[in-house]
């Protein structure tokens, strides 16, 4: 998780919002809000990390991130911990004002 998240900040904060990596990128979409829907339906951590590592090898043809911009072991590092980290926070303050009972995979 420590190089996943070392890697989003030096090569995604500059673009994308995430919370827990103190990033405020203006480009791409926040990466938390784009999150707390897959949160509050319960989609797995796995299937999560695995929609992330899809974006990173084939971004959205009309938007302006540059497909593979990490690879290997870093993609992989950065899409665990965008997995982990995205949209908790506000899944959780979510769930807390709409009573919701479950809780995020």
């Amino acid at each position: 998780m420590a190089n996943g998240k070392k890697v989003f900040q030096t090569d995604c904060g500059a673009c994308h919002i995430l919370a827990d990596a103190a990033t405020h990128g203006t480009i791409g979409p926040n990466l938390d809000d784009a999150a707390v829907g897959d949160r509050m339906s319960n989609l797995s951590e796995s299937s999560f990390e695995a929609l992330v590592r899809n974006q990173i090898s084939e971004p959205d043809p009309y938007g302006k991130m540059p497909a593979n911009i990490v690879t290997g072991n870093d993609a992989r590092d950065v899409a665990a911990y965008v997995a982990s980290v995205a949209g908790v926070a506000l899944a959780k303050q979510e769930r807390q004002q709409y009573g919701v009972t479950t809780t995020p995979q």
